[in-house]
């Protein structure tokens, strides 16, 4: 069975739908919690493949930009509520919502194409990863490093494309399994939790295989409004 790039949103959509339960507050079984934000995790190569496609067939570069621009901004205060927690109530970073990392990426491959020096895309690519991890978005740096692999990889053939983002996931977990047993440093366990997690990157490559290159049903509501719904749904229920 083959998918259109609806599809993929509607699987997308679901899996940033558990990934924002997971860090939300509401889910008190660890256990659970760790499945959610595994499965989660397929959002992030799903989405990025989705604004690599947008960024690819989008007629205007400005409009795409400003309609993500104006979702980063919608939803960083939402945002802000689903995440605070009495340790971090002033923490700047809790209004990095994962709108906001997706309007990086797109600006980081957009300013990675107009270059035109071998040396200062590299410099691109390493000064953009540090920025996102310094600044501390949501889902980074491996937000970013995987739309560029998607990006580098977009002619190329499927299993480099697999190869690439598998790697970079099973590396992360190891190292990130390897520092959790080997360091007692209560602070970092719950960073190390989610790079563990990031293992369910994996399976989207499943979907992103078979994805057969059409858009199908124009849902443009629903792509633009579902991640501030579920915001405010989930700030509703923290409230009551």
């Amino acid at each position: 069975m083959k998918l259109k790039l609806l599809h993929l949103k509607l699987i997308a959509f679901f899996s940033l739908t558990l990934f924002t339960l997971s860090i939300s507050g509401l889910i008190s079984n660890n256990k659970l919690n760790f499945i959610f934000m595994a499965i989660g995790y397929m959002c992030m190569p799903l989405f990025a493949y989705i604004i690599s496609e947008g960024y690819r067939n989008t007629r205007n570069i400005n409009k795409y930009l400003l309609r993500i621009l104006l979702i980063a901004i919608l939803s960083a205060l939402p945002h802000r509520y689903v995440c605070i927690s009495a340790a971090s109530a002033w923490d700047p970073r809790l209004f990095f919502s994962s709108a906001l990392t997706g309007l990086f990426c797109l600006l980081s491959i957009i300013v990675y194409d107009k270059i035109k020096y071998k040396y200062a895309k590299i410099f691109c690519v390493v000064f953009t990863v540090v920025i996102s991890f310094v600044l501390g978005m949501e889902l980074a740096p491996h937000a970013l490093i995987i739309m560029y692999i998607i990006h580098f990889c977009r002619d190329k053939k499927f299993i480099e494309l697999a190869y690439y983002i598998s790697s970079y996931s099973i590396v992360i977990t190891i190292v990130s399994l390897f520092m959790l047993f080997s360091n007692a440093d209560l602070s970092i366990k719950s960073e190390l939790y989610r790079n563990i997690a990031m293992i369910g990157c994996i399976p989207s490559l499943f979907f992103i295989k078979k994805y057969d290159g059409t858009k199908g049903p124009s849902c443009k509501l629903l792509s633009y409004s579902y991640y501030l719904v579920l915001l405010a749904i989930i700030v509703s229920i923290k409230v009551i």
